[in-house]
C-alpha cells in the first residue's frame, strides 16, 4: 500500500502536520509531520519492529527539500548537528556547505600546510548523481576552503543541552520496542525537526547558524529552472535524483546530506512539507497533530470518573490522545493516557475487513468533536454521539466517509502526503483558541457607566437625520420593521439604512442577532445570562497526549501523597485516623479544584449580554477576518458538521441508523 494517511474522520484534514520556521523563530516552533524518529530511518512499529531505510518518510528528506521555493523566496537552511555535535561546515569553491563530523574537522595547524585548490573534475558537482543510501562520511568532491564550526568551549557547552534534546526526542516517540528503544539510545543522529508540542526551554537557547539556500550563480544557468521559478520537469529530475538541480536555483548544501538539513522559511517560502511560520504562528496551531478516537465499548466496560455522559450510556467511549497517526500500512496510533483498557485503538475512515469490524475506531481532532457537539446541541438539545458513528459505521464500510462532502481547499491538500499549499494554512489553526480573538472579545466588554445593549448602535446627529414623513417603513412597527431586516444579509441591510430613514438607527442588541444567524458557529456571542458555560471544553481539546498524560499524573501523584499522608500518620498516631479520613475527601477536592482552576481554558471566552457591544463585535470580526484563521477553520468545520447531521437524518429516515438517544 505504502504510506495512506488516516484523515479526521469530521474535517478530513490530516494528522500530520508539519511546520517550518522563520529565522527569527526558536526550534520548538518547527515540526515534523512526519513525528520525531532518527533521521535515517523510518520506523516500523508493531511485531516485527524495525528501522529500515526509506527517504519518504523520514524528516530530512521531505522536510529539507525547497519544494517550489525560488531564490527570491528568501529561504534558508541550518544544520542543527553544528550546535548539537560540535560539527563543522566546509564551503565549496561556489560557496556549497558540507557538514563534517567534529572528528573530522581540520586544526589550524593543519591549515598553514598551504591554500586548498579544487580540482576542476572536482568543482563540477551539479553533475554528481544524488544517492539517497550513502553516508555522511563518504567523500565528496569540490569542497574544503572555509571551516565554520564553533569553538572546544561552546561545544562543551552545548553537550548537556545536546544530551537533553536527545533523551527529548525518545520521550517523545511512540513506545517502541526494548530493541528499538536501545536503538535509539545510541544513535546519534537526530531528526531535523522535531515535533513543537513539546517545549524544550534549554533546547530554545540554542541559535543556529543559518545559510542561504542557493549558493551564488545564475539561476539561467541550471538545466532544470530558470530564473528562480519553478520548472515542469521539476517531479522528473528529482525521480531521476538531481535535486541540486531539480528547480531554479542551486542547493546551497550537497544533496546527499539532505537528511542533515532543517529548511528555513523565507517571506515567499513554497515548501509543501510544512506551513511557513511567515503565514501562521505557533499558537494559532496548536494540537494540530492531535487525534482522538470514538471506539466500542468492550463487554466488560467499566465506567471512569471522566466519562461523559454518552460515554456511560451509549455503545462507544472516547480513547486517550495520540500526537501522531502512523501510516494505516504501518500500525494504528498509540493514546494516552489508555483508556478503558485500549492503548491503540484501530484509527481508520475505511473498514477494510467487516469480520473485525469491533475493532475498528473513528479519528477526529478533539476540537472538530467540540464543534459537532455544539452543531447537535443546537439542533437536538443534545450530543448525537449515537447517530454520528453510526453514520461512520454505514459510511466507512463503503469507503464513502468523505464522498461528496470536503472543501475544495481540503481536497486540494489531500494528496499521499498532507500537501501544505500556502493559502490553506486555516486548515491547521486551533479553531477553540484564536489567538487575536480573545483580544476583540475583552475590547468589546463595555464598562462605560451608561451603555445599554437598548442604546443605538451609531452615533447620528439628530441635524443629519432627515425627517421621516415620505418614508413608507417608517410607518410600520418596530416588530414588523425588525422582521423586514431578519430577511436581509448585513450588506442589504447596509444599503437599506442608506435608503430608509428608518433604519438609521439600530439597537446594538440586534447584532447579537445577526451575528447568530450570520455566525451560527460564534457560539460566544451566544450564551445567555443564566447558562454562561453551559458547554465547556473538554479537557481533551485543550492538551495534547504528552500534555495530557503530565497533567493526569501530577493530579493522581497529589491524591496519593494525601491518601499516604493519612496511611503513615494514622499508623503512628491512631488517636488522629477518624479526623485525618473526616478531613481527606475536603482535602481532595481542593486538590481538583486547584486543577479545574488551572483549567481555565476549558471554559469558553463568556460575553455578558447586557456589558457587550455587538455591533463593534462584528465590525471587528469582519475587518480582521484574514487573521482569525482559527475562525475560518471554525466556520469550515462548522459547515462539516452540518452536513454529517443531514446524512444522519437521511439515514434515519431510511431506517438505517437507530433513533435518538437523549443525554442528560
Amino acid at each position: 500500500m505504502g504510506y495512506s494517511e488516516v484523515l479526521c474522520n469530521i474535517c478530513g484534514v490530516s494528522f500530520n502536520i508539519g511546520r517550518i520556521r522563520t529565522p527569527n523563530e526558536p526550534r520548538s516552533a518547527a515540526w515534523s509531520r512526519f513525528g520525531p524518529v532518527p533521521s535515517k530511518f523510518h520506523v516500523v512499529d508493531g511485531a516485527d519492529s524495525r528501522y529500515i531505510p526509506y527517504y519518504s518518510c523520514v524528516d530530512g528528506g521531505r522536510n529539507s527539500w525547497i519544494g517550489e521555493c525560488s531564490r527570491d523566496a528568501g529561504c534558508k537552511f541550518t544544520f542543527r548537528k553544528i550546535k548539537d555535535e560540535g560539527a563543522g561546515v566546509v564551503i565549496s569553491g561556489r560557496g556549497r556547505r558540507r557538514l563534517i563530523p567534529k572528528d573530522e574537522i581540520i586544526e589550524e595547524d593543519d591549515e598553514e600546510d598551504g591554500d586548498w585548490e579544487p580540482r576542476a573534475e572536482d568543482d563540477d558537482d551539479d553533475d554528481e548523481p544524488l544517492e539517497y543510501a550513502s553516508d555522511l562520511e563518504d567523500d565528496i568532491p569540490g569542497e574544503t576552503d572555509d571551516v565554520e564550526m564553533e569553538d572546544a568551549e561552546d561545544a562543551d557547552r552545548t553537550l548537556a543541552v545536546r544530551e537533553e534534546y536527545r533523551r527529548f526526542c525518545i520521550r517523545a516517540l511512540v513506545a517502541r520496542s526494548e530493541t528499538q528503544l536501545e536503538f535509539e539510545q545510541n544513535n546519534p543522529e537526530h531528526p531535523a525537526w522535531y515535533r513543537g508540542n513539546f517545549v524544550v526551554e534549554k533546547i530554545d537557547e540554542i541559535e543556529d547558524d543559518m545559510f542561504p539556500l542557493f549558493y551564488p550563480g545564475k539561476d539561467d544557468e541550471t538545466e532544470y529552472g530558470t530564473e528562480g521559478s519553478a520548472s515542469e520537469d521539476s517531479a522528473s529530475s528529482l525521480a531521476s535524483g538531481r535535486l541540486d538541480h531539480y528547480i531554479g536555483g542551486k542547493l546551497g548544501y550537497y544533496p546527499k546530506q539532505q537528511y542533515d538539513v532543517e529548511h528555513i522559511a523565507g517571506p515567499g517560502c513554497l515548501n509543501r512539507a510544512g506551513y511557513s511560520g511567515h503565514e501562521i504562528s505557533v499558537e494559532e496551531m496548536r494540537g494540530c497533530q492531535v487525534s482522538q478516537c470514538l471506539m466500542r465499548k468492550s463487554g466488560n466496560f467499566e465506567p471512569l470518573e471522566d466519562d461523559e455522559d454518552f460515554e456511560r450510556k451509549g455503545a462507544f467511549c472516547l480513547s486517550g490522545l495520540s500526537d501522531h497517526m502512523p501510516s494505516r500500512d504501518m500500525n494504528v496510533p498509540q493514546v494516552k493516557p489508555p483508556r478503558h483498557g485500549c492503548e491503540r485503538p484501530h484509527a481508520e475512515n475505511t473498514v477494510w475487513d467487516e469480520s473485525v469490524m469491533e475493532e475498528y475506531a473513528m479519528p477526529f481532532h478533539p476540537w472538530c468533536f467540540e464543534v459537532f457537539k455544539r452543531t447537535s446541541m443546537l439542533e437536538y438539545g443534545t450530543i448525537d454521539v449515537g447517530g454520528l458513528t453510526s453514520w461512520w459505521t454505514e459510511e466507512a464500510r463503503n469507503n464513502r466517509v468523505f464522498e461528496g462532502r470536503l472543501s475544495t481547499d481540503v481536497s486540494q491538500c489531500t494528496e499521499q502526503e498532507w500537501g501544505h499549499w500556502k493559502g490553506t494554512e486555516y486548515l491547521a489553526a486551533n479553531p477553540l483558541y484564536v489567538p487575536r480573538l480573545r483580544d476583540i472579545l475583552q475590547r468589546v466588554v463595555s464598562t462605560a457607566p451608561g451603555f445599554s445593549p437598548r442604546n443605538s448602535a451609531f452615533t447620528i446627529s439628530q441635524k443629519t437625520t432627515p425627517g421621516t414623513s415620505n418614508d413608507l417603513f417608517a410607518r410600520l412597527p418596530a416588530e414588523l420593521q425588525f422582521e423586514v431586516l431578519d430577511g436581509l444579509r448585513s450588506k442589504d441591510i447596509a444599503s437599506l439604512r442608506l435608503a430608509s430613514r428608518a433604519f438609521r438607527q439600530l439597537p446594538i442588541s440586534y447584532f447579537q442577532k445577526l451575528l447568530n444567524r450570520e455566525m451560527p458557529w460564534f457560539w460566544e456571542a451566544q450564551p445567555t445570562p443564566t447558562k454562561p458555560d453551559q458547554l465547556p471544553y473538554s479537557f481533551w481539546a485543550t492538551v495534547t497526549a504528552g500534555e495530557a498524560e503530565i497533567k493526569l499524573r501530577e493530579t493522581q501523584n497529589a491524591i496519593d501523597s494525601l491518601n499516604d499522608y493519612v496511611r503513615i500518620v494514622s499508623a503512628e498516631m491512631p488517636e488522629l485516623k477518624h479526623v485525618l479520613e473526616e478531613a481527606l475527601p475536603a482535602e481532595i477536592q481542593a486538590v481538583l479544584d486547584e486543577e479545574q482552576l488551572k483549567g481555565e481554558d476549558q471554559k469558553p471566552f463568556f460575553l455578558p449580554p447586557d456589558r457587550t457591544d455587538y455591533y463593534l463585535l462584528y465590525v471587528l470580526i469582519k475587518r480582521h477576518w484574514k487573521e482569525l484563521r482559527g475562525l475560518q477553520n471554525r466556520k469550515r468545520i462548522w459547515k462539516e458538521c452540518k452536513d454529517i447531521g443531514l446524512r444522519i437524518k437521511r439515514m434515519r429516515k431510511k431506517g438505517k441508523i437507530g433513533p435518538l438517544v437523549q443525554q442528560s
